[in-house]
């Protein structure tokens, strides 16, 4: 018996049998620890040092701020227009979501900047919630997908740096990853609860972001047509879908006829339906090749602007992109192999997703945050890379997942090292469109005057001012150039040198605030800026 006594036989098998029994127990409770570990990863990246990093507010972030602060105790935004549908914004236009959800967070607790973000965060779980639903309605073979979708939502620079930034924009990803896996459901179930459910999520997508008008309806195109040669296609549930989200569009309908047609504001309800300044659509254009390759170059990589991405640290990492252009290819032909059959494959559908995005951002010059809605399907896409793997032999599948493991964690642990140890902030400060809110010297200013008599001289943008001091959108009248109380705040720009001006000054404005120096300001430090003012 190679040595071993029959006794010892059967205390080998017996520790076997013991070990299998101990390994079925604690099996039960890897999915808490694979869950508790990824939320904690999530809740940090998410939540820790949100004001502090990225520094100051977006112009867009800030805006939209003081938009909701305004709605939430007046009922109308800064420019006095109530509940808008769609937000004027330095007379461009701005999705009102956000701005509604943040108006609600400032009823319930009052404003705080912390609170300016939250509706980012929570969005940026919401699409980590609904990509992991999706994936495991696309990959029910594999049950680790879920998690590695998780993985990913957890740990992703651009999923990182979109879910702490306050733009109206970033809420496109969780709205489209969250229709996209009530659309998978009711498609699956054939359950009209879900069909409902996928149309009243489309519907508020809408008003995540603007250039989901054109996304959802050309995804449902491509949908469409593939449900029908797949003969998974009912009409009456797809009517069922459409009426809810038909309702919900109509608001918007009626915006894009005013704006088309050139008709005023008016009001629907306690809504208006705003004329914008300028009608944004006439920055959608024809199919460009040169679009399509900024929007590649976005998607796998970034672009320049260092609130959405750092250079030499891709939105996803770098071993994503092979990944995700295989996942594309290899999906793509199972969809085709499926309209063959006729048989529905459902990561048609992510496939049917991300082309809608691609092909919708070549009709404009597009930045990361335009493109943001397509970042879950490229996850799901990376996943269906990772999962080609399976076809090797155990033990080498095995050493290939490690090595994909090993790689993600070490490339998350430098992003993290950069990003939250400073030397994000230390190299990109101060970033374009971002300023600070300078309540404490203004605060000051309110109090003492007699300093400042011929005024104040701020280089941040009116919006700040309003933000900054909590006045009323009456009062501070950002509606009508000549109304501004700027005869006495002088706002965006920092003139020559005067006495009886107080003088707002950020710290980077070295030579500025050394010329106020020599000539003996009186100086008050506060986080990020300076009070000067002669005595």
């Amino acid at each position: 018996m190679n040595g071993f006594s029959k006794t010892e036989y059967l205390d080998l098998n017996e520790m076997e049998a013991s070990m299998k029994e101990l390994w079925k127990r604690l099996e039960r409770y890897i999915p808490f620890v694979l869950w508790g570990g990824i939320l904690i990863v999530f809740g940090f990246t998410r939540m820790w040092k949100l004001i502090e990093i990225p520094l100051g507010l977006h112009y867009d972030e800030a805006s939209m701020a003081y938009s909701a602060w305004s709605l939430s105790r007046y009922g109308v935004d800064r420019y006095l227009d109530s509940w808008p549908v769609y937000m004027k914004n330095f007379g461009g236009g701005q999705s009102v979501l956000y701005a509604y959800l943040m108006a609600g967070l400032f009823k319930l607790f009052g404003f705080h900047v912390v609170l300016i973000r939250i509706p980012s965060v929570l969005f940026s779980l919401l699409a980590l919630g609904s990509t992991v639903g999706i994936a495991k309605i696309i990959f029910p073979e594999h049950k680790y997908a879920p998690y590695i979708a998780g993985a990913f939502m957890a740990i992703g620079p651009y999923y990182i740096m979109a879910g702490r930034l306050g733009l109206d924009c970033n809420l496109m990803l969780g709205g489209a990853a969250l229709f996209l896996y009530c659309f998978l459901k009711a498609i699956g179930t054939g359950r009209k609860i879900w069909y409902v459910a996928a149309g009243i999520s489309g519907g508020i997508m809408l008003y995540t972001y603007i250039l989901s008008y054109l996304m959802l309806p050309v995804f449902l195109l491509l949908a469409l047509f593939y449900t029908i040669l797949t003969r998974k296609f009912s009409f009456g549930r797809w009517v069922i879908m459409a009426v809810p989200m038909g309702i919900l569009a109509f608001p918007l309908i009626l915006e894009q006829f005013v704006n088309i047609f050139g008709l005023e504001s008016f009001k629907l309800g306690f809504f208006t339906i705003t004329r914008m300044d300028s009608y944004r659509v006439s920055e959608f254009g024809r199919f460009q090749i040169a679009s399509l390759k900024v929007a590649l170059q976005d998607i796998f990589v970034g672009d320049i602007w260092l609130h959405n991405s750092i250079p030499g640290i891709p939105n996803l990492y770098w071993l994503s992109i092979p990944l995700a252009v295989a996942g594309l290819i290899h999906v793509f032909w199972k969809a085709a192999v499926s309209l063959r059959r006729r048989d529905l494959y459902m990561g048609a559908f992510v496939f049917c997703w991300f082309i809608s995005v691609l092909f919708v951002v070549c009709h404009i010059y597009p930045c990361v945050n335009q493109v943001n809605s397509i970042f879950f399907s490229y996850t799901l896409l990376s996943i269906e890379g990772i999962f080609l793997f399976v076809r090797l032999k155990k033990f080498a599948r095995r050493i290939v997942y490690i090595v994909i493991s090993v790689i993600f964690v070490t490339c998350f642990i430098r992003f993290s090292g950069y990003y939250y140890g400073g030397g994000y902030i230390t190299d990109n400060y101060p970033m374009a469109y971002f300023d600070i809110l300078t309540t404490e010297a203004l605060d000051f200013i309110e109090e003492h005057p007699q300093y400042g008599a011929r005024g104040v001289q701020m280089a941040e943008p009116p919006v700040y001012l309003g933000l900054s001091t909590l006045w009323s959108p009456y009062e501070l009248c950002l509606f009508d150039q000549d109304l501004y109380v700027m005869d006495y705040y002088h706002c965006s720009h920092l003139g020559e040198i005067e006495e009886g001006y107080y003088y707002i000054v950020r710290d980077t404005f070295h030579e500025y605030a050394n010329e106020l120096r020599s000539k003996g300001y009186v100086e008050i430090p506060y986080n990020g800026y300076s009070l000067f003012y002669l005595e």
